[in-house]
C-alpha cells in the first residue's frame, strides 16, 4: 500500500512462512484459502485472481504496485477472518495427522516443482513452512504415538531431520530478498529430485499417523 515495490519484494517472502505453516487449517473453511494463498490457474476469470499471488505477480513480474492497496487490504482482512475461525476451532486427532501429511504434499505438489511461487521464486521459504507445520502437528501427536507404535515414531523423527537437512543445503544469510535462502531458480533440477525424494520418504510415513491415532 505504500508503493515501495523493494521493500514489497523483501517482505513477501518473510511474510508467507507463516501462512505455509498452516495452510491445511484454511482449507476447512471453503474458498477462503483460495482467496489467501489461490494460484491464477484457479480463478475462472483473471479478473478475480486475489490474495497473496496476485501480489506477487504484481511485485515480481509486473513490477508495479498500481491497484495493489485493495488487494492487500483484502488479504489482511481475510487472513483475519482466519485468525477468528482458528481460535473457535477444536481439531481431532486423526485431523492433525492428516493436516501433517497434507503439508508435506503440498511441498511436492507444488513447491519442488516451483509452480507455487512462479513470480518471486521463494519456494524454499514455503517449502521450509509446510515442513515445521508438519512436525509441529506431529509433535502435538507424538506422546500418544509413543505408547501406540515407537517404532514410527523414531522412523518419523530420522526422516523429518533428513528433510530439514536436505532444506538447510540452501540456507544462506541474508539470502535471496532476505529470506535466508537461496533463490529456487537457481537449484538444479537433478537437485530438486533428491529433495523431492527426502521429502516423500517422510510423507510416506507421516500417512500412516492418522489411522493409528484414531483407532
Amino acid at each position: 500500500t505504500a508503493g515501495d515495490l523493494a521493500k514489497a519484494q523483501t517482505a513477501y517472502g518473510q511474510a508467507r512462512i507463516h501462512y505455509e505453516r498452516i495452510e491445511p487449517v484454511a482449507e476447512t473453511w471453503g474458498d477462503l484459502d483460495k482467496d489467501i494463498d489461490g494460484r491464477i490457474d484457479g480463478f475462472a476469470k483473471p479478473e478475480d485472481f486475489k490474495g497473496f499471488h496476485k501480489l506477487e505477480q504484481m511485485i515480481f513480474e509486473q513490477k508495479a504496485l498500481n491497484g495493489a492497496s485493495p488487494i492487500a487490504t483484502e488479504l489482511i482482512n481475510n487472513v483475519r477472518q482466519l485468525q477468528g475461525l482458528v481460535s473457535k476451532a477444536g481439531y481431532q486427532p486423526a485431523e492433525m495427522a492428516n493436516g501433517s501429511t497434507t503439508l508435506i504434499d503440498e511441498i511436492q505438489r507444488t513447491k519442488v516443482t516451483g509452480d507455487e511461487e512462479r513470480y518471486s521464486h521463494t519456494d524454499l521459504v514455503d517449502m521450509q513452512g509446510n515442513l515445521d507445520g508438519a512436525m509441529q502437528a506431529f509433535a502435538l501427536l507424538k506422546p500418544a504415538l509413543d505408547k501406540i507404535q515407537p517404532d514410527v515414531v523414531a522412523t518419523i523423527e530420522a526422516r523429518g531431520q533428513a528433510a530439514r537437512q536436505a532444506l538447510a543445503m540452501y540456507h544462506r544469510q541474508p539470502g535471496y530478498l532476505n529470506t535466508g535462502f537461496v533463490d529456487y531458480s537457481t537449484v538444479p533440477t537433478d537437485e530438486r529430485r533428491r529433495l523431492s525424494q527426502t521429502v516423500n520418504a517422510l510423507g510416506e510415513e507421516l500417512s500412516k499417523v492418522a489411522a493409528k491415532v484414531a483407532s
